[in-house]
């Protein structure tokens, strides 16, 4: 702060000496010249006040994701220094099972209250051994600078969750196709890189064609209410699949669902995702939906199924 504060004096003192050489050298009158001076100065101190530190903006969601939290029946929240609650959450009930101490039974301020949700912000799939101890787990990738509020909003109720995991989640890293990155800790990276250990079989493929069981699969994602399908029909047209199917919206709350076609080459162990579309649906409200295959997928396969 005190460099900063110099730095402007150092330059509001310059420009004071270019206006004084100004009105010396030229016609320019003390008026114009104090206009010129005043001008800066006005608009800096504007934007000096109107200016907000990135952590103080921080710590303003915070408050708001908190009050808004508060304010649900059967919460309780726990007043901390820092901005993410949620981690702090995450980070007690790290704590408290590494300490062989219950996972869910909070002390303190929080006794006789349980920690049942685990909100993550990362950018990929993360170990869980933990996952039978807690009520539910929400996945916020990075949300960004207004992730707090979105956050609360979900924990609360007022917003649905309706996301749907864009990447298979292992259990553990034996599950991966390649256990050991060389080079990702450092060093020098391997000249070549094993691509035949997948083959075609990347990503959900990989653990289908192995019967590997994920621990949560591609495409998965719960919400706060319950959807039903109907049968699955396919009809072509020339070159061009169409799959169609009932969904209804069989919960109490309005919300969205992904449904999700899966195409299988007789005999094969995978199958490959042809096609999906997603539907906003209210209490008790059905849609047929129409869903475009990709031909490429679908031309000699028989269909999977859907979910």
């Amino acid at each position: 702060m005190n460099s900063l504060l110099f730095i402007t004096l150092a330059a509001f003192a310059l420009l004071a000496l270019i206006v004084i050489v100004l009105i010396k050298t030229t016609r320019l009158r003390l008026w114009q010249g104090l206009l010129i001076f005043l001008l800066p100065l006005i608009m800096a101190n504007l934007l000096w006040f109107s200016w907000v530190a990135p952590h103080q903006l921080q710590a303003s969601q915070h408050e708001q994701a908190v009050n808004q939290l508060a304010k649900m029946p059967g919460y309780r929240v726990l007043q901390t220094q820092e901005p993410a609650l949620w981690l702090l959450l995450t980070q007690e009930l790290t704590r408290r099972i590494r300490a062989g101490e219950p996972a869910l039974q909070a002390t303190g301020e929080l006794r006789g209250w349980l920690i049942e949700v685990v909100v993550l912000e990362n950018s990929g799939p993360v170990a869980m051994p933990w996952l039978d101890q807690v009520g539910a787990v929400l996945e916020t990738w990075y949300p960004g600078g207004d992730g707090g509020k979105a956050i609360a909003n979900l924990l609360s109720g007022k917003v649905n969750p309706s996301g749907r995991l864009p990447v298979s989640w292992p259990s553990d890293l034996s599950q991966l196709p390649r256990k050991d990155l060389p080079g990702v800790s450092g060093g020098t990276p391997p000249e070549s890189v094993d691509y035949a250990i997948e083959g075609a079989n990347v990503g959900y493929r990989w653990y289908q064609s192995k019967g590997i069981k994920p621990l949560f699969p591609f495409g998965y994602g719960l919400s706060y209410t319950q959807f039903k399908h109907g049968d699955l029909k396919v009809d072509a047209k020339g070159t061009q699949l169409r799959a169609t199917v009932d969904v209804t919206n069989t919960g109490s709350r309005a919300g969205a669902d992904v449904a999700q076609v899966y195409v299988r080459v007789p005999g094969a162990k995978s199958a490959r995702l042809a096609g999906y579309a997603k539907v906003f649906l209210k209490p008790g409200e059905d849609r047929t939906l129409s869903i475009p295959l990709r031909t490429s997928e679908a031309i000699n396969m028989a269909v999977g199924g859907i979910r």
